[in-house]
């Protein structure tokens, strides 16, 4: 038992030596708090800085993406424009196309109507010069045979008569008698 005692005395003296005392706890504690104190209030203010530099750069991106956005609706309006006018564009040339097609139609059936109008010129003076030709056909084959047959009335005797008959009538009449 002693010896145990004698054991408990001495961890008590190295608990002693080794616990701090109340005022050694009691500055420790302090300095703790202050410390603390101190910790909260860098952090606070490191957190103040950081909201306010947060703050700074969302209002510079925010900056950033109204110009952009800004920038994006001038161009697109600019390719609506474009858009339009291409647009514009194309019905302008399709209009201009069809006339051009209108006026070569139409100068297709002018032309048609010109070449169809010579044919039929062309067909009315085929179809005049064939009935001047077989009129003159007709009259040289009536002269050639009136002359024909003035030849043979004159070579025969009996058409020698003949001859004679129209002269001797006009002088009956008084019509040859100067």
């Amino acid at each position: 038992m002693l010896l145990t005692r004698a054991l408990l005395l001495r961890a008590e003296r190295e608990v002693r030596e080794k616990n701090l005392g109340r005022i050694t706890v009691d500055n420790e504690a302090y300095l703790f708090s202050a410390a603390l104190s101190e910790l909260r209030t860098e952090l606070q203010v490191r957190a103040r800085h950081d909201a306010a530099a947060l703050r700074s750069i969302t209002t510079l991106l925010q900056r950033e993406v109204d110009g952009l956005g800004q920038r994006m609706g001038e161009e697109l309006g600019g390719l609506k424009h474009e858009a339009q006018v291409a647009k514009s564009l194309k019905a302008d040339l399709t209009v201009e196309m069809n006339n051009r097609k209108s006026e070569s139609q139409q100068d297709t059936n002018s032309l048609e109507q010109e070449i169809q109008d010579l044919q039929n010129r062309f067909t009315i003076s085929l179809g005049d010069l064939r009935v001047e030709i077989e009129e003159s056909i007709r009259w040289g084959a009536t002269r050639r045979a009136l002359g024909t047959s003035r030849s043979f009335l004159a070579l025969s005797p009996s058409g020698r008569r003949i001859w004679r008959a129209p002269d001797m009538w006009y002088h009956a009449k008084g019509f040859g008698a100067g």
